[in-house]
């Protein structure tokens, strides 16, 4: 798996949907990382709305741009500026070409979104923009 140790393809053992007799199934996963260079993860951490506002942000445009429920993606926050650490539930080859095909549109999204995170604005300067990076992926 990846998250927070790093991007990657793995795979996770959950219960199987409808399963009222504990069946499991493998399920396939794919681990996206993404950096904001120009944010302090101590200062987006100390305020809970900016930390909160952009779990939310990266997590809803990953689920638009890949029309998958919320149960398939989740976010972490991680320190190195700011490290976004996507999991993300589902056919994970489908996943990475998906994401791959445009890339720096998700980016953009992202990136562009965040100015709108309440309190953002007093954490980053503008000017200099956020510094949002993809890091990896498998």
């Amino acid at each position: 798996e990846g998250g927070a140790s790093g991007a990657g393809v793995g795979f996770k053992l959950q219960k199987a949907p409808d399963s009222s007799q504990g069946q499991f199934e493998v399920a396939s996963v794919l681990a996206v990382d993404f950096s904001f260079r120009h944010l302090d993860f101590d200062e987006v951490f100390a305020a809970a709305a900016v930390c909160v506002g952009l779990l939310r942000h990266v997590q809803q445009v990953l689920l638009d741009r890949l029309g998958l429920p919320m149960s398939c993606v989740e976010v972490e926050l991680g320190r190195g500026s700011v490290v976004v650490c996507a999991t993300i539930y589902g056919d994970a080859a489908k996943l990475e070409a998906h994401i791959k095909s445009d890339v720096e549109g998700l980016l953009r999204e992202i990136d562009e979104g965040s100015w709108s995170v309440p309190g953002i604005e007093e954490l980053a300067d503008r000017g200099q923009g956020l510094g949002l990076e993809l890091r990896g992926m498998g």
